[in-house]
């Protein structure tokens, strides 16, 4: 995974065991992995999933935990940006700012209010399929039409 994005595969993801981002860089660090730290600057975020026994909903896969990952010279640090609270049965976003959110508006000369703004539709977007039971064809197609018409809106 990480010579894949370091020659400059765009869009890598994996699924790794572990409890929690912490764990998830320990495990990466060690054997059988042993990814040298200077790898982890190709690494942006950690997402933690966990089935969890939602109350009136049974045994439900959640998202707890979204953490970015920051290297600097000494330390591999986490920033844990969403956190899952149990009792609404919710992810919440943290106060702690995030460094991806910078370096887009920096790069695309965005204001970092108009990214979280597209966040927020896409949250919605993505809500409204689910409250229409949409199936995994549905997201691909709506995705899709979106891309298109954000690609008419750039040229």
């Amino acid at each position: 995974m990480f010579v894949s994005m370091d020659v400059g595969a765009r869009g890598v993801m994996c699924t790794l065991h572990a409890n929690n981002p912490h764990e998830t860089i320990i495990r990466l660090r060690n054997d059988p992995m042993n990814v040298p730290d200077a790898m982890f600057t190709l690494l942006n975020l950690i997402v933690t999933i966990q089935k969890i026994n939602v109350p009136g909903k049974g045994v439900k896969r959640r998202v707890i935990s979204v953490a970015e990952v920051k290297r600097t010279e000494d330390n591999i640090l986490l920033n844990e940006l969403y956190k899952y609270d149990h009792n609404k049965d919710e992810l919440i976003r943290t106060e702690i700012p995030s460094q991806i959110v910078e370096d887009i508006a920096k790069i695309k000369g965005f204001n970092k209010m108009d990214i979280f703004d597209e966040l927020e539709n896409r949250k919605k977007f993505l809500e409204k399929l689910i409250e229409k039971n949409a199936k995994i064809e549905d997201l691909i197609e709506a995705v899709n039409k979106y891309y298109i018409v954000m690609k008419t809106f750039e040229n």
